[in-house]
């Protein structure tokens, strides 16, 4: 079973990886053509945007499922429901079962362990995140 496992994840991960590959030019940028952080990041749906704020902003998944096994030994999960080409956008966003109305988590909230919950629709959810306080930290003066 764990082979089987084993092998399904390094398909999806292939799979993500081929389809985020950064163009040719861009390739040296890469640590000896091995995924970016940012591929990584970007595949389970957030990303460090500002260095040094503990933020990371929510974007679109690239995946259904993952599971980070964090250093103090407990496990933050990605799921992305009914993720397909058709069902492109985050319609709403939960953190362990409360809906997240903001456009970013918290790195000590991912490391408290639990589940993001994307749900994916077909059409963009334009009311989600849309306050200024809801908006991830910014030196500009439109948060």
């Amino acid at each position: 079973m764990r082979r089987n496992r084993r092998r399904s994840l390094l398909s999806i991960s292939r799979a993500v990886i081929i389809r985020i590959k950064p163009p040719r030019s861009r390739r040296k940028t890469t640590n000896a053509n091995r995924p970016s952080a940012w591929s990584i990041y970007t595949a389970l749906g957030f990303y460090p945007v500002a260095p040094g704020s503990n933020e990371y902003v929510i974007g679109r998944p690239f995946v259904n499922r993952a599971t980070l096994h964090l250093p103090n030994g407990k496990e933050f999960r990605i799921v992305a429901e009914g993720l397909s080409d058709g069902n492109r956008y985050v319609g709403r966003v939960t953190l362990n079962g409360q809906p997240l109305t903001r456009s970013f988590v918290r790195q000590e909230e991912i490391l408290r362990g639990g589940e993001l919950r994307f749900t994916m629709s077909d059409k963009p959810n334009t009311g989600w995140a849309s306050r200024p306080a809801d908006r991830p930290y910014s030196m500009s003066p439109y948060r």
